[in-house]
């Protein structure tokens, strides 16, 4: 074999070589992104770790900044955009209602049943200039829009604390506090997190429109509890 088809096969090999060890980068930062993102992060320094929480009724929405045409068009020769922002989208909700104009009892509730009704489109017309640098007659305004109802329920990651960080004071904190809330009916404290706990930990969180199934710690601050100590 001469040396110019010996160096040929050679660099052919390394060519190979560095494309083999390339693809392979690329599927593990691939299986890495995908456990990052369904799997829950380590603790920290806090004692946090991070679960799925079931979600209360919660809206979100976007907030947009615009400037807001005020002036004549034809004077001042400007372009401007006619915008409609939905502020909130048609949509259902229930609603208590009477349901007979007769209903006679001593408990007004008795007479309402819930009904699904309808939610009409909330929108707006903004006529928003095109370069503000074309004029001095406009005012920027901020709106919120997009608004979306998310029902009870939907699972999010959220920060909570994590079981290791638990210790007895904690856990007697945790069992006073909710049973000045009402929700904890033991009258001696436990020294583990058991199930009668877990019930009132949950009552109070749906009650308090909390996210519910772990002890998060929007809850954690909810309840007036300080951190575990180390």
């Amino acid at each position: 074999m001469s040396t110019s088809i010996l160096h040929t096969s050679i660099f052919r090999v390394t060519i190979l070589f560095i494309f083999a060890i390339h693809l392979w980068q690329c599927n593990s930062s691939k299986n890495l992104s995908h456990q990052k993102s369904s799997e829950p992060q380590s603790s920290n320094d806090n004692g946090e770790c991070v679960a799925l929480c079931a979600m209360p009724e919660h809206t979100v929405s976007t907030t947009g900044r615009f400037p807001i045409y005020t002036g004549d068009i034809n004077s001042d020769k400007v372009k401007v955009e006619t915008k409609k922002i939905i502020i909130q989208e048609q949509s259902k909700k229930w609603e208590k209602k009477r349901a007979d104009n007769n209903c006679r009892t001593p408990n007004p509730d008795d007479c309402l049943v819930w009904c699904l009704v309808d939610v009409p489109e909330i929108s707006e017309e903004l006529v928003i200039l095109s370069d503000t640098t074309q004029s001095n007659n406009f005012t920027w305004r901020t709106i919120e829009y997009d608004i979306k109802t998310i029902p009870r329920g939907t699972k999010e990651w959220k920060p909570i604390l994590c079981e290791s960080a638990y210790t007895m004071q904690f856990l007697f904190d945790l069992q006073n506090a909710l049973r000045e809330s009402g929700h904890y009916t033991r009258k001696n404290n436990v020294e583990k997190m058991d199930n009668k706990i877990k019930s009132a930990l949950s009552k109070y969180q749906i009650e308090n429109n909390l996210p519910e199934g772990h002890l998060d710690l929007e809850t954690l601050n909810h309840l007036g509890i300080a951190y575990p100590k180390k």
